[in-house]
């Protein structure tokens, strides 16, 4: 494979998202909210642009489709972290976190071992889940700006609902394919 081929514009800004997350944590440890929230947004928008970006200009690849994903994860995980040092989120919301994805991965590894090339594309729980996610880390940084009164707290209610549905969504799909390629 040609390393050039894996520098398209969707690409590069899913690798954005990767390489902004520290800088964002770095600005909400140190109180740096305005800019924070300024670099988050960005970060959330390459998520939506990267992959229409990817399909308008014909860029889609198995790299890309592997790799949003997981930036999309690294993005989340490092600024949750940032978050739950700041006390801006609870700590049981992030292991909530990380568990629908050691659960997710957990599974894939499981079913590709047993059932052998298992391919899966995002869910749509998953992806209304991620932008969930977001809009609750956004929210959890823009407190710190304005007065936001119980939006944070509604935002962490849906966010923790649909992180509780995208993952049995996920457990019933592997449920499913073990039942009918078993």
């Amino acid at each position: 494979m040609n390393y050039l081929e894996l520098l398209t514009v969707p690409n590069l800004l899913t690798l954005s998202r990767i390489l902004v997350a520290p800088y964002i944590a770095y600005l909400m440890i140190n109180g740096r909210f305005q800019e924070a929230v300024i670099w988050c947004f960005l970060g959330g928008i390459s998520d939506v642009f990267d992959g229409l970006i990817s399909r308008w200009m014909g860029q889609e690849s198995l790299f890309g489709a592997a790799f949003d994903p997981l930036a999309d994860k690294i993005f989340a995980s490092i600024i949750l972290v940032a978050c739950v040092y700041l006390g801006l989120i609870p700590g049981w919301f992030f292991a909530l976190v990380i568990l629908r994805e050691i659960v997710i991965l957990g599974g894939i590894v499981y079913l590709n071992s047993y059932a052998g090339g298992v391919e899966f594309s995002p869910l749509w729980s998953s992806k209304i889940n991620t932008l969930f996610l977001f809009l609750c880390i956004g929210a959890a940084i823009l407190k710190n700006i304005v007065p936001l009164g119980y939006i944070t707290h509604i935002l962490l209610v849906a966010t923790t609902l649909t992180t509780v549905y995208s993952g049995v969504d996920y457990i019933y799909l592997g449920w499913r394919i073990l039942k009918n390629g078993a």
